[in-house]
């Protein structure tokens, strides 16, 4: 019987939960939660005894662990391999958002805990699969390394592009990739006239929608048709309210060391006087650049921050967007411009000062968000991006996609991943007047694509569920069905 393990941490607990009554018959199963509360809604909600606390166990562990210089070079050399040199200990490191500003020493102490409970937890339950989010965290990406040492996967679940209103693939958790594509690319046969016709709608389909994946969670800042003192005040209000709230619900800091992910969730707000100013600044002292589709120009869509694309899918080298921005725009050919949008789920406030900087390049022009991406990557000469759906989009509009980190669509003969910003100028000017058209090669990547994407909804991150009115029951069973199906017809060894 094959061994699946589910790592269930704040909202992803209640869709892992919900799954056990379809994958308890037919698999092993293991739930890991994340910390008390998820271990007591496994118990409660869906009446799942066999648990493991990952908090508690990091805490046993923690306590009489003395640092060992030793283990820690075979750690970074496990790292290394592992990744195929994409990182090293002090890359993944420096990749956590949560251990920045923390003692060195303590890092290194939290890092021989994490290899060795993650190692032992492997060599106990010798799964074969183990499910959660994205690498975004040192602790999980460490969990990521050792599955691969020890034949395991570590898959996470993205909402993509289908043909239903939601739709997900398997991706492997540390870098974003496509684990089902290569098989189905690989492939020889012919399109038969279904999967033409399937395809051909498909993209049809696309080429018309100019609507986002998930309109429902995006900003709505500065898209308001209303006037923009009425727009701010609004803003204000909506940031007021939860000011008071964060007040009234603050906890007494009094964090352990293995409590740096919470630390870190309780220290990042932004002081209520400083999000006043930036919102001040951006309603009244700046202006987005039209949108003229008639210029040449590349596209560059903004990553929300802080987030695993940026971090860990970006191979840890792309943190500082601006940087990668201005690097672009300087590598572009004469009169070309880049446009930029800031992506339109915000998960933290952006500092006025980086849409300064952003404007300041002589050729480059931030673009409002009431201009839909699509639209922007319809008319582009390329896109740009660190890993984001736009470069999709670009794929399935026949432009040139320049990938800076690792992405679900990277197989496709329209990618271009460019392992060096040195390299850029010459990779931009070798494809600028590169036309691409509609190919069999397009029309067997989206085959794949279509063939790897399945009905249902797992991005259970923030309130998003709620948000989107998802039946828990309903959609876990719909899930479930295909992880079923993937662990059958998987290769990997028991």
């Amino acid at each position: 019987m094959k061994k699946l393990v589910l790592f269930c941490r704040n909202d992803l607990t209640h869709l892992y939960g919900e799954m056990n009554k379809h994958l308890a018959d037919s698999f092993s199963l293991t739930y890991l939660a994340y910390e008390n509360r998820d271990e007591e809604i496994l118990i409660k909600d869906y009446g799942i005894s066999k648990i493991i606390n990952f908090k508690k166990e990091i805490s046993d562990l923690i306590n009489e662990e003395i640092i060992d210089l030793q283990l820690i070079k075979q750690i970074d050399k496990l790292i290394i391999e592992q990744t195929e040199n994409r990182f090293c200990l002090n890359s993944c490191i420096q990749s956590d958002r949560t251990l920045a500003g923390k003692d060195y020493n303590e890092i290194l102490t939290l890092v021989q805990v994490y290899y060795k409970f993650w190692n032992n937890f492997i060599v106990k339950e010798q799964y074969n699969l183990l499910l959660h989010e994205p690498v975004s965290l040192f602790f999980l990406q460490i969990a990521s390394v050792l599955s691969r040492k020890y034949g395991s996967e570590y898959l996470t679940q993205i909402q993509v592009f289908g043909e239903d209103k939601f739709n997900w693939i398997f991706v492997a958790a540390d870098s974003g990739f496509a684990v089902e594509m290569p098989k189905l690319l690989e492939s020889k046969y012919e399109l038969s006239q279904k999967d033409q016709n399937r395809v051909l709608e498909y993209i049809k389909n696309f080429r018309n929608n100019f609507v986002l994946l998930l309109p429902e969670i995006a900003s709505k800042r500065k898209s308001s048709s209303h006037p923009k003192l009425l727009s701010f005040s609004r803003q204000v209000l909506k940031a007021a309210i939860k000011e008071i709230y964060n007040s009234l619900t603050k906890k007494p800091k009094s964090f352990e060391l293995h409590e740096h992910v919470e630390d870190y969730l309780s220290s990042k707000r932004t002081k209520f006087s400083e999000r006043l100013k930036n919102l001040w600044d951006e309603f009244f002292n700046f202006e987005y650049d039209i949108f003229e589709a008639d210029r040449d120009y590349y596209y560059y869509p903004m990553h929300t921050e802080p987030e695993a694309v940026v971090l860990y899918w970006g191979d840890g080298l792309y943190k500082n967007q601006i940087k990668l921005i201005e690097n672009i725009a300087g590598q572009l050919p004469p009169n070309c411009y880049l446009y930029v949008k800031y992506h339109p789920v915000l998960k933290e406030d952006r500092n006025y000062i980086d849409y300064k900087r952003i404007k300041a390049i002589p050729n480059v022009k931030l673009i409002g968000p009431q201009t839909l991406g699509r639209e922007i990557v319809s008319k582009a000469k390329g896109i740009m991006t660190i890993n984001g759906t736009s470069g999709f989009e670009g794929i399935l509009l026949n432009k040139p996609v320049f990938v800076f980190g690792n992405s679900f669509y990277d197989l496709s003969d329209r990618v271009i991943k460019v392992k060096n910003i040195r390299d850029l100028r010459e990779i931009i000017y070798n494809y600028h007047l590169k036309a691409f058209k509609d190919d069999i090669a397009l029309y067997k990547f989206v085959s794949a694509f279509l063939n790897i994407s399945h009905p249902g909804y797992t991005a259970y991150y923030s309130n998003y569920r709620d948000r989107l009115n998802i039946d828990n029951k309903k959609n876990a069973g719909e899930v479930a069905s295909y992880i079923e199906k993937y662990l059958n017809q998987s290769e990997i060894l028991n």
